[in-house]
Parts: C-alpha cells; structure tokens; sequence
C-alpha cells in the first residue's frame, strides 16, 4: 500500500479537519502519523554554521 503526505499545520483545527476527510475519502486509515515542525534558513549546505544547526 503506497503512502502519501497530507501538509498542514498540525496546530490548526481546519487542516487537522482536512487530513482526516482527506483520509475518510480515499477510504484509508492512519497506520503512522508523523508531525514534523521545523525552521531554519535556506543558505547553501557550505555555508551552514553552527548557528543555523543549533536553531
């Protein structure tokens, strides 16, 4: 069985509401759910700093 992300902000109740109408209508069920929260900049992989790794 394939799998496939649903983006959404896990702390708004209208996204939470669309992934799981998302999964209602493809008639699927929730085996894993994994919320990723994350930040950081977007510069080059050379110029990563410890900074940046620590944020």
């Amino acid at each position: 069985m394939p799998c496939y992300g649903v983006p959404g902000d896990v702390t708004d109740l209208a996204d939470l509401d669309r992934l799981f109408r998302t999964i209602d209508a493809d008639r699927r069920r929730i085996d894993v759910l994994f919320t990723n929260a994350g930040g950081g900049a977007f510069v080059p992989l050379a110029e990563v700093t410890e900074e940046h790794y620590d944020r």
